[in-house]
């Protein structure tokens, strides 16, 4: 008997004292541009795209260069590796294909492999211009003035999700 008293004991000052109580996620002081505090506008965010491959020996010094931009500028950049080229080829022990038609396009369109990995765009800025493919070295260099610029536009997406039938329900569609 005194062994469920000390295990009920034990249970319960989990259960209190375990989870803390967030009373607000989003924090509304917080700036959505690095150095913006005014939250009336919207700032751009900025693509990053890491051409990379399973057999490119310098890739993961550029994914963890992506990585650690991502955590100063989180939400303010959006990282995007791209499986693409000879590097990204299977064998060699490689047996999932992390490659797409899209990625393959993209590599072939922007010349990437042409230039080695790792390579990427940022934004896509430059483009068909000789500075247009970045490495992955001066990815932060260029992106950082980009996410404290105003955004051209703001979307946003409204939708209407049915919880019983687990379904998006479709959007009126209105006729201009």
């Amino acid at each position: 008997m005194k062994k469920k008293f000390i295990f009920s004991l034990v249970l319960f000052a989990l259960v209190i004292f375990s989870c803390d109580y967030v009373s607000n996620v989003i924090d509304p002081s917080a700036n959505n541009g690095v150095g913006n505090t005014d939250t009336t506008k919207i700032y751009r965010k900025v693509l990053v795209e890491d051409y990379t491959g399973h057999k490119c020996g310098n890739c993961p010094a550029a994914a963890k260069e992506l990585k650690r931009i991502d955590s100063i500028y989180h939400g303010k950049i959006v990282p995007l590796a791209v499986h693409a080229g000879f590097f990204a080829n299977l064998g060699g022990g490689y047996t999932t294909d992390f490659r797409t038609p899209e990625g393959t396009i993209f590599d072939t369109d922007f010349g990437i492999s042409a230039t080695s990995n790792p390579n990427g765009l940022v934004n896509r800025l430059g483009f068909g211009t000789s500075d247009f493919i970045r490495a992955w070295t001066a990815w932060e260099t260029v992106l950082s003035p980009m996410v404290s610029q105003e955004a051209d536009f703001k979307i946003e997406i409204a939708n209407t999700y049915n919880s019983g039938t687990k379904k998006l329900l479709q959007p009126l569609l209105l006729k201009r």
